[in-house]
Parts: structure tokens; C-alpha cells; sequence
């Protein structure tokens, strides 16, 4: 059987350091309903970044590895 890390959205992109690059003067906020729509609000304009996109295209969600891993199971019979 396999394993896989799941990190999170902000962890895997380094999501907040291509916030401070495109948004310089901008402070992220820290309570939940302000940062999710934030993130909404820059979405777009990070998109935009090459690097960032690559980051965003390479995501895996936990439901996701968690469908590669059930998959990887029944290829082995397990």
C-alpha cells in the first residue's frame, strides 16, 4: 500500500509570497471570511504569474490523492 503528503493550498503554491510579490502593500488578512475573499479578489492576478500557475496546475486536493491511492489498490489487488 501507498502513501501520499497532502499539503496545503497556501503551503504547496507559496501562496503568500507571490501575494506580497503582486500585491505589495497589501496585509492578508488572518480571520477566515476575509482571507476567502481575498483570495477570491487576487485569484486572477496570481493566475496570471507562469510560476504560480504551474504551482496551482500541480495541486492535488485530498480527495484526489485519495482517488489515486484507491485506484493504485485495485491495480494491485489489494
Amino acid at each position: 500500500m501507498d502513501a501520499k503528503i497532502y499539503r496545503r493550498y497556501e503551503e504547496f503554491t507559496n501562496w503568500e509570497a507571490f501575494v506580497k510579490k503582486h500585491f505589495p502593500g497589501e496585509e492578508i488578512p488572518r480571520k477566515k471570511k476575509a482571507r476567502t475573499a481575498f483570495q477570491k479578489r487576487v485569484a486572477p492576478v496570481l493566475l496570471q504569474d507562469p510560476e504560480f500557475q504551474a504551482f496551482d496546475e500541480a495541486f492535488k486536493t485530498k480527495i484526489t490523492l485519495a482517488g489515486e491511492l484507491a485506484k493504485q489498490a485495485v491495480d494491485r489487488a489489494l
